[in-house]
């Protein structure tokens, strides 16, 4: 069994949970969530699985037993009312992270296996100008490696903000800057996006759980446009 220690945000007792992709079992799945892979290929119903069982024992953690989180329309976990959290998968790893702090509008957490295979093919689809400048310090091993981390980031923040706001970006749309000394990093809207006061708000950390690469975003409430911190939702574009 994967560890439950990977601590981020513990100022906001942000919970994450970790199940190896291999013991998702989408027979142990509720009614209702185990509809939403009734065509899907096998590989693809573990990984949900997995995902799911993550969730539920991160749920557990903060007082939520035994609770369904069944799937949006947009394809998005629907959490329990005053719930905000994330699921994500790479191809071993599923995880989830979770908080009940209503200092949270949004959290976002992501999984990535740690290399990616052929880099160059996917550069300018991920990545700004200026990011792409950066990669000319990188040789060979890292440029992979540094790819993984910032598509992780950008689905992170992705994952925190589009359940919220309701719109959809793609990675060039968004910069991230990387603090190696904290493991930190900031998203910063490189478009006229409706969610980019959001992304520009937030803050967020990576790391590394069973030698997957982990990250994840929070916007706090406090940070969220001035116009919508009453009503976040009610900002659905």
């Amino acid at each position: 069994m994967l560890t439950d220690e990977y601590v981020v945000f513990p100022e906001f007792n942000v919970v994450t949970s970790a199940v190896r992709v291999s013991d998702g079992d989408p027979s142990r799945l509720p009614p209702a969530e185990r509809k939403e892979i009734e065509t899907a290929v096998p590989g693809r119903a573990r990984e949900f699985a997995a995902g799911r069982q993550a969730a539920r024992r991160a749920l557990a953690r903060i007082g939520f037993d035994g609770v369904t989180v069944p799937r949006s329309p947009e394809r998005c976990p629907i959490w329990p009312k005053g719930i905000v959290g994330s699921i994500s998968h790479s191809q071993n790893i599923a995880g989830a992270a979770v908080s009940r702090d209503d200092r949270l509008a949004g959290l976002g957490f992501d999984i990535e296996q740690p290399t990616v295979a052929r880099p160059e093919d996917i550069v300018s689809k991920v990545m700004t100008v200026e990011e792409i400048g950066q990669l000319r310090f990188l040789d060979e091993k890292q440029l992979g490696n540094h790819l993984a981390l910032i598509v992780s980031c950008k689905e992170a923040a992705y994952k925190a903000v589009n359940p919220v706001i309701g719109e959809y970006f793609d990675f060039p749309d968004i910069e991230i800057e990387l603090d190696q000394d904290s493991n930190s990093f900031v998203a910063r809207a490189s478009a006229s996006l409706h969610s980019g006061e959001w992304i520009n708000g937030g803050r967020g950390h990576y790391g590394s759980l069973a030698g997957q690469i982990v990250t994840a975003f929070v916007v706090t409430a406090d940070r969220c446009p001035r116009h919508c911190r009453n009503d976040p939702a009610g900002l659905q574009v």
